[in-house]
């Protein structure tokens, strides 16, 4: 096996491999490589939906649970991914909050009692599993 010296150590293989399973946009360069840096919005959402076998089982499920009525959480441990998702639900137009660890307090529970509203139109909340509180 690679040393510090001469490879990538094993931890941060295994992190690699965390990212590509949940979208390969995750790793860096991905997105340069498949040029879409100067993409439009519309393309770069088609692309990140058809890029990643679970974006595209979301993609066929959210509408039809927002049409049967349903609000749907969704939660990751990764911040980057749910950054990718924050993309993708709101070229979707779907209505969302989101509260990761960068969301401190008041905010936290702003978001909360948005979503939480009785008659609340908010469909979807993105949370991150390190929110903490």
């Amino acid at each position: 096996g690679a040393d510090a010296r001469t490879g990538p150590s094993f931890l941060n293989m295994h992190m690699q491999l965390r990212h590509v399973c949940n979208h390969p946009f995750l790793l860096r360069g991905v997105v340069q490589a498949e040029g879409l840096e100067a993409a439009s919005d519309a393309e770069y959402a088609e692309r990140l939906v058809a890029a990643s076998g679970k974006l595209v089982l979301l993609d066929k499920l959210l509408p039809s649970l927002r049409a049967q009525g349903h609000r749907v959480l969704l939660f990751s441990q990764f911040r980057m991914l749910l950054d990718l998702l924050e993309d993708y639900v709101a070229h979707r137009g779907f209505s969302h909050e989101r509260l990761d660890g960068g969301v401190t307090g008041e905010r936290r529970q702003a978001a909360i009692d948005r979503f939480c509203a009785p008659g609340s139109n908010t469909f979807l909340f993105l949370l991150g599993t390190k929110a903490g509180g």
